[in-house]
């Protein structure tokens, strides 16, 4: 089934109307209106009140199954995950972290009477809860993200550069780490003891997934693969403080401390949002509110004074502080407006027009598309040349396109060998991308009379983006390449140069 999950039944929000929960029909058109104004990449936009969802829509060809990578959202479930180990027993925030590993600790320089040389000491200090805030004694996360080393074992032999506790710093080795304490204590990779826990009980889908690194360890920093609706049901968890079918299955002192202010990143970050404080491995946002924070705009945000529901999935990778724009959106559109009105719990229903476009906007969306022409005066002449580039850090050697309609690839030889890149001219294409074989949409315009300008979005467990300027100039084509993703693609991050054959 791929990237595609089955549709679960027991989804714990009915569908309403906006008014019915105290938000106009219009101004739920204008989220979307002002998420499109700002061009966001959006992949799916859920929004609820109280048990009620109002508004649920995917940019095809993402739609309500489509799995998706969900980045440092992991992080947060990680963090629930040492709640409910906490909760059995298992271990204690106030426990230090080098007591569970002593196969690593056997690696740090010690004195004669065994304390740790140096910085290291400051490693006998941590403790899980200090993990949980990022006030660890690392400046940044300790290992490389395409390196076959144990992730695990970097956290440890890597020397601390502060005492810990003290600042807030970004650190996601800290997580992979506590990632492996759940798997240490349970004697169960993570994930699968999380769905045995909680995940299955709530209704996850079942292709949800952790990917992990080339160690075998579960990425636990950004590895989660799941649906925006696994993520709100995950955070009705939350809502509910814990609660699960009125079991008490993550303790509910530790959801209020994780979902609180536990330390300041004012100093520290660069966004408004990622300004607001720090709780165990949840942001807090403006407006009271706490956030599972995914990178690429993987969000899912509770705001308890309204009991609104925000979770948003996107790939805003390359496209600066369009995260903040969706933040920036919402609170413009929705909270802000519903604010004024004292959080009004019901409004007066709008017409059927209003209902009507209010379907449209949802059900139209679709992923961002190249802005410009579907031909050019100027193709008659390039299609199916084959140009021979000029030598490249990537081994490049030709380099053609060839489009039919609104059909078209590009065809080019490099170093792995030769490949095409299929395309649809103003629309999106589901397409395997080369050699990777990873699901994309991808599509094409002529965004100027010798510019042919191709985007391919990835859909699969990598989220990114690799975008193509094709610029010709008489005999000559210049191909500059731009790739957003963490850990491939690397061929396609380069600008070529070609002439005709």
């Amino acid at each position: 089934m791929g990237i595609f999950t089955k549709k679960a039944d027991d989804f714990p929000f009915q569908k309403g109307t906006p008014e019915s929960v105290g938000i106009k029909t219009e101004e739920m058109i204008a989220f979307y209106e002002r998420l499109a104004d700002y061009q966001i990449p959006m992949h799916s936009v859920l929004i609820s009140r109280h048990d009620t969802l109002v508004t649920e829509s995917y940019y095809a060809p993402f739609a309500q199954n489509t799995r998706q990578r969900m980045f440092s959202v992991t992080k947060s479930l990680v963090g629930l995950a040492i709640g409910i180990l906490e909760g059995q027993g298992l271990c204690k925030r106030t426990d230090h972290i080098v007591d569970y590993f002593p196969e690593y600790v056997a690696e740090i320089p010690k004195n004669a009477d065994g304390t740790f040389v140096g910085k290291y000491s400051y490693l006998q200090e941590l403790t899980i809860e200090q993990m949980l805030t990022m006030r660890t004694c690392h400046a940044k996360t300790t290992y490389v993200h395409d390196a076959e080393d144990d992730w695990v074992r970097t956290f440890f032999v890597t020397e601390p550069s502060h005492k810990p506790g003290t600042v807030f710093n970004y650190d996601t080795s800290s997580s992979h780490v506590l990632c492996a304490l759940v798997v240490k204590l349970t004697g169960k990779p993570m994930f699968s003891w999380m769905r045995e826990q909680l995940l299955d009980e709530i209704g996850w889908s079942k292709e949800a997934k952790v990917l992990s690194n080339a160690y075998g360890q579960e990425i636990g920093g950004s590895g989660l693969c799941a649906t925006p609706r696994d993520l709100m049901r995950l955070m009705n968890v939350l809502r509910q403080n814990g609660m699960v079918h009125g079991r008490q299955v993550i303790p509910k002192d530790y959801v209020e401390a994780a979902i609180s202010k536990q330390v300041e990143t004012d100093y520290k970050m660069d966004t408004i949002e990622e300004r607001q404080g720090y709780g165990y491995q949840l942001w807090r946002t403006r407006y009271d509110g706490y956030c599972f924070y995914g990178m690429g705009g993987q969000y899912a945000v509770h705001y308890p004074a309204q009991d609104l529901l925000l979770v948003t999935t996107a790939d805003t990778q390359g496209c600066k502080n369009s995260g903040q724009f969706i933040f920036e959106a919402f609170y413009e559109t929705i909270l802000r407006p519903m604010m004024a009105r004292k959080n009004v719990e019901t409004l007066p229903e709008a017409n059927k027009e209003e209902y009507k476009r209010m379907q449209g906007v949802e059900h139209g969306r679709m992923l961002l598309l190249p802005k410009g022409n579907t031909t050019s005066p100027i193709l008659t002449k390039v299609n199916k040349v084959r140009y021979v580039m000029e030598e490249n850090s990537f081994g490049y050697r030709w380099v053609s396109i060839e489009i039919d309609g609104i059909t078209g690839c590009m065809d080019y030889e490099n170093q792995d060998g030769v490949g095409s890149l299929p395309f649809s001219m103003g629309e999106n294409e589901v397409i395997q991308f080369p050699k990777y074989k990873i699901m994309a949409a991808s599509s094409a315009a002529w965004v100027d009379r010798n510019t042919l300008e191709i985007r391919v979005q990835l859909m699969d467990d990598q989220i990114g983006n690799v975008i193509l300027a094709l610029h010709f100039s008489g005999d000559d084509l210049v191909v500059q390449m731009r790739k957003f993703e963490e850990t491939l693609l690397k061929e396609f991050n380069t600008i070529i140069t070609g002439h005709k054959e």
